[in-house]
């Protein structure tokens, strides 16, 4: 070797024969400054180059020229320094001609990986690679962590030397499962972790048998996902001691960087919302955000478990809204993508005091409307009150309050109490309206049926009814006073119902009822007009159709607005369980409490650092960074026994916290929150139709017009009978055909008169 020479040491990883060393000798042989090589089958070379060059510059010059198809080029002593380590696993499903992809996105995607290298050239779909690592930067359970978080499927190699030395067995009692879902949830967490080699869990027995390696997972990393997930864990037995991990995972520091890092996403990240349905319990909401989370292109997830909907932050360069729906949909559940005006948005009422002119209003409105987050706002200078519509994942109510004051105008958030108070009043009106309706009704109603009963016992035939003169008989009379006052006072609320609907161009439940009644009521008038002009017998009415109708049907108003009027006092008790404030804290980098301050519930916003003492309400959902405790979660899930929280797990706003004190972050905030959303449930319950009403009203839609169209063309070939052919139905009708077609002729006549 030429002394004067510089001697460069390098290690090319992807060089395993002499052939491969033969390829790289050449490459590196071309380079000018180079004056001679040597590449062994380890993969190590030695280089000598000209002592008038920059040795750095050279360097760099052949790490990167030596980096090339499936070689990687590094310096020696960071291939072969003592913190660099080894490890052989199986990448499932990795074929044969995807080595250089997969090599190429492990370098870029795992810092302090060293080399990768493929050991098996045949065509077998598991591939046994052998990866070094720095190990002062990242752990063997990082390490395969990673790999699990880019898609691939990494299992120990059984072959490695000395594979069954860390096997470890372990059982531990999950307590706090309430269906199959959460064992499939519990077993899917476990087997996703780097180093699990299996797990065995029952519903009923609620114990879990874990075989894992202990050289890359320990014993406490397991416990720990299945206490982020919410559930209770106890370790029971173990074959042997695990040996702890060179690397402890904190989940406090974890979870705050987590947090951190979804805070700076960058202006290419776009929200979707989607509808799940099939969620029964917390679990089946960590299912959601574990397994989405995972996926590459996806930022952040937030399930909502009550109002059955999924908010995921999304690179749209890497998948679509219809892919990630999909995704939820191999997991079990039904989605289907929100339409955009359902997406996240909120609305807030304000009071602004200090405005004097419209020129305030407009100055307000204008910078309001500037602000990145809000959609529109509407302000009313005799009132002082605004209605503002914004997105809650951009901007939140605090923020905006808050610009309003530093124009000059003090601005105040407004309660939903006054909105409440209104409906109570509303509700409370519309009950005493149907029950007069139907007492009215029953005034009436009854008697009207005891009077037919009465007459059509005591007089089997009409004819011999007594009759006050020809064609008005006593029981015509008596019914006629009895329908008169139902049909026009109790009518009056049906009547305007079925005109509203009418105007609307379509036909409810209340145009059928106010048809009939009114037909039966006009029918029976004329024809005893009609007879008594004719000076024929006392007809067969309809008088006792209105009361009845009527009566039946306010009842059943009456007895929808009574059980909407129970709604009501819930939905007060409800409101009543909502926080009035919370507790916003600022730390420092270190996790200390360098600010407090007490804000309004109402003012939170999404991400906030809110702090929870013992005895406290939990202002809103979120998910704790920092403490444990015990929360009462009666008013969710009716459970009356306090269940533990630990850093990681979810909490649910209106909840007591009973025991420790805990720094928690808002996830939903506004009318995301689980409270809002039973709110909102009784709300809808209020306000919405009884299913057998709306399948009425649905079926009236058709069947009104139908029974008119056809009512009318028996009316009018009625007419024309009556006109026509009035003498030759007489000799093959019965009587009461001849009757009817008697009437309908007279009235012909009468028109025919009229017109001529």
């Amino acid at each position: 070797m030429n002394t004067f020479t510089k001697v460069i040491r390098l290690f090319i990883d992807g060089v395993c024969d002499e052939t491969s060393a033969d390829i790289v000798d050449a490459r590196v042989r071309s380079i000018v400054d180079v004056v001679e090589c040597q590449v062994f089958p380890s993969g190590l070379c030695t280089i000598q180059v000209a002592p008038n060059t920059q040795t750095t510059d050279t360097e760099l010059r052949l790490l990167r020229h030596l980096t090339f198809d499936k070689y990687r080029a590094m310096y020696a002593c960071d291939a072969e320094s003592s913190h660099v380590s080894r490890i052989e696993i199986l990448l499932i499903g990795v074929h044969k001609l995807n080595y250089h992809y997969v090599s190429d996105r492990l370098y870029q995607a795992i810092q302090g990986l060293v080399s990768c290298r493929f050991l098996n050239d045949d065509d077998n779909d598991d591939s046994r690679v052998e990866l070094k690592y720095d190990s002062r930067k990242l752990s063997r359970f990082e390490l395969l962590s990673m790999m699990h978080s880019l898609g691939y499927s990494a299992q120990i190699d059984q072959n490695e030397s000395n594979f069954g030395s860390g096997i470890v067995v372990v059982q531990i009692r999950i307590e706090g499962m309430h269906c199959n879902s959460c064992v499939s949830n519990i077993c899917a967490t476990i087997e996703d972790l780097p180093g699990t080699l299996g797990i065995k869990l029952t519903f009923q027995e609620s114990i879990a048998t874990v075989t894992y390696d202990s050289r890359n997972l320990s014993l406490t990393q397991i416990v720990t996902e299945i206490e982020k997930l919410g559930f209770k864990a106890a370790i029971i037995s173990d074959q042997h001691e695990t040996e702890p991990s060179l690397f402890e995972v904190n989940n406090q520091n974890d979870f705050a960087r987590t947090t951190q890092a979804r805070k700076k996403q960058s202006d290419g990240i776009e929200t979707c919302f989607i509808q799940v349905e099939g969620m029964t319990c917390t679990s089946c909401v960590d299912t959601i955000e574990r397994n989405l989370s995972k996926v590459k292109g996806i930022h952040s997830v937030l399930v909502a478990l009550l109002a059955q909907r999924a908010e995921v932050k999304y690179d749209p360069e890497h998948l679509l809204p219809s892919q990630i729906a999909g995704l939820i949909k191999d997991l079990g559940f039904r989605a289907q993508i929100l339409d955009t005006a359902t997406r996240g948005i909120d609305i807030i009422n304000a009071n602004i005091d200090g405005m004097t002119c419209a020129s305030c209003v407009n100055k307000i409105e204008r910078h309001i409307k500037s602000l990145s987050g809000v959609k529109s706002i509407d302000i009313a200078l005799l009132t002082h009150r605004c209605r503002i519509k914004y997105d809650t994942s951009i901007i939140g109510p605090r923020d905006i309050i808050m610009q309003i004051t530093n124009l000059g105008f003090p601005a105040t958030l407004l309660s939903d109490d006054y909105k409440n108070d209104d409906l109570a009043k509303l509700q409370e009106k519309t009950t005493k309206k149907w029950r007069n309706t139907f007492l009215m009704s029953t005034l009436f109603g009854i008697p009207a049926m005891v009077v037919m009963l009465l007459f059509m016992f005591k007089w089997k035939d009409h004819d011999s009814v007594p009759q006050i003169r020809d064609g008005l008989s006593y029981e015509n009379v008596i019914m006629f006073g009895l329908a008169t006052p139902v049909q026009i006072i109790c009518g009056r609320h049906f009547y305007v119902n079925a005109y509203r609907s009418l105007k609307h161009k379509s036909a409810n439940m209340d145009v059928l009822i106010v048809m009939a009644t009114t037909i039966a009521y006009a029918y029976s008038v004329l024809i005893i007009a009609v007879n008594i002009i004719l000076k024929l017998d006392s007809p067969m009415t309809f008088f006792d159709v209105p009361p009845m109708l009527f009566l039946f049907v306010a009842l059943g108003r009456w007895l929808e607005n009574v059980v909407k009027g129970k709604t009501s006092q819930a939905l007060k008790k409800l409101m009543s369980l909502q926080p009035l404030q919370g507790v916003l804290v600022k730390l420092d980098e270190r996790g200390k409490i360098i600010e407090e301050r007490v804000i309004l519930a109402q003012l939170i916003q999404r991400g906030d650092l809110l702090k929870v003492v013992p005895g406290e309400t939990v202002p809103t959902d979120g998910r704790i960074v920092d403490g444990t405790t015990t929360c009462d979660e009666s008013l969710i899930t009716g459970e009356s026994m306090p269940v533990d929280k630990v850093v990681g797990a979810q909490v649910v706003g209106g909840t007591k916290n009973l025991v420790g004190s805990i720094i928690m972050q808002a996830t939903h905030v506004g009318q995301e929150t689980a409270l809002k959303q039973i709110i909102k449930l009784v709300e809808d319950a209020q306000t919405s139709k009884a299913p057998i009403q709306e399948l009425a009203d649905k079926i009236a839609g058709v069947f009104v017009p139908f029974i008119l169209i056809i009512s009318f063309a028996t009316w009018v070939i009625y007419v024309i009978i009556g006109y026509t052919a009035y003498d030759s139905l007489k000799k093959h009708s019965s009587v009461r055909i001849i009757f009817s077609v008697n009437v309908y002729k007279v009235v012909a006549k009468s028109l025919r008169t009229m017109y001529l």
